[in-house]
């Protein structure tokens, strides 16, 4: 076919070549700095900084395949699409959600039943970017993370809010711990990456601002 691509509209005339990303085809159409598949490659995982191009609000994700001829055979697949943006507001149902935050300092809403919290990554959510999660109901809701928690202690409140003093109360944070801290009337939640103390680049952190129950190891599952 002449394109095979992928890129972003307002209405789905596709008049607008320079939001889209071609990534196979004879005619030079769009973007063209990911155009680089060829039949041969099988399924071919790309990662495209879209900012990097352009901005801006579009209404719709789009496929593009264009084959003119008169029996067009042309055939252009995709599978796990994935969209993030630096920092998002993440909400779930009234059901049972998962919520998967990306390395922005995200707001998460559950809104729900049995929702869990995906923290397998636990870069997501550092202390100098850390997410919000505005409703975690401890006696149904979970966290997923990577390994199971080795202990969940509270380890009290900080002098100041600030990377020191933070650092401070959690030095003695061992391997894949889990503990929760105060400042003011504010909750935070921090997991350790599985090397004993605390180290702000590969710990999480995250601040409950609605938390219900009492968070135990349970709440921290594989």
């Amino acid at each position: 076919g002449e394109i095979h691509g992928i890129g972003f509209d307002m209405n789905n005339d596709h008049n607008n070549p320079q939001n889209f990303f071609q990534l196979s085809g004879t005619q030079n159409w769009g973007q063209k700095n990911y155009k680089n598949y060829t039949t041969g490659h099988g399924w071919k995982a790309y990662t495209i900084n879209v900012g990097d191009y352009f901005t801006g609000n579009f209404n719709y994700l789009t496929l593009v395949n264009d084959h003119d001829v008169a029996n067009p055979t042309a055939n252009s697949q995709f599978r796990h699409l994935k969209i993030y943006q630096a920092d998002n507001i993440i909400k779930g149902t009234n059901g049972d959600d998962t919520l998967i935050g990306t390395n922005g300092k995200d707001i998460l809403l559950g809104r729900g039943r049995n929702d869990v919290f995906v923290y397998e990554n636990l870069t997501n959510s550092l202390l100098n970017k850390f997410d919000v999660i505005t409703d975690f109901n401890a006696n149904q809701d979970s966290f997923a993370v990577s390994n199971a928690a080795t202990e969940f202690n509270n380890v009290g409140s900080p002098a100041t809010f600030d990377t020191a003093a933070i650092s401070a109360i959690l030095t003695n944070l061992s391997a894949h711990a889990v503990v929760q801290f105060t400042f003011g009337s504010r909750t935070f939640v921090a997991i350790n990456d599985g090397v004993a103390g605390f180290n702000a680049n590969t710990d999480a952190v995250m601040e409950v601002t609605g938390l219900t129950g009492t968070l135990t190891t349970a709440n921290f599952t594989v």
